[in-house]
């Protein structure tokens, strides 16, 4: 689900704020990149599960998400229509945080 989601995002924001004429080549690469993830995820766990277990194949796959967490939080928004970006993003974290300790408890 978590994918599906990252990918919908990724792709308005390429979408939106990548150059015009390199719209339609960037949806393209990032559209195939989500088969070759596949393909990669296989070959991991042919290699990785066979040595150290089922439990070390998801540890493997932490590497991708602190990725994808770092190109989010350092991605800057070049368009001057959302000067309350920032302030969204750090509400948005407070809220998350909140309803996480909500939940823990």
């Amino acid at each position: 689900m978590k994918s599906v989601g990252e990918w919908a995002v990724a792709a308005t924001l390429l979408s939106e704020t990548g150059p015009a004429k390199q719209r339609s080549k960037a949806g393209s690469v990032m559209q195939s990149c989500f088969a070759w993830g596949s393909i990669l995820g296989a070959l991991v766990v042919m290699v990785v599960q066979p040595a150290f277990g089922w439990r070390a194949v998801f540890l493997v796959g932490v590497l991708p998400a602190l990725i994808v967490l770092y190109i989010r939080r350092n991605v800057k928004l070049q368009n001057p229509e959302y000067p309350l970006a920032r302030k969204a993003k750090k509400q948005s974290f407070r809220t998350a945080f909140f309803l996480s300790s909500l939940i823990l408890s």
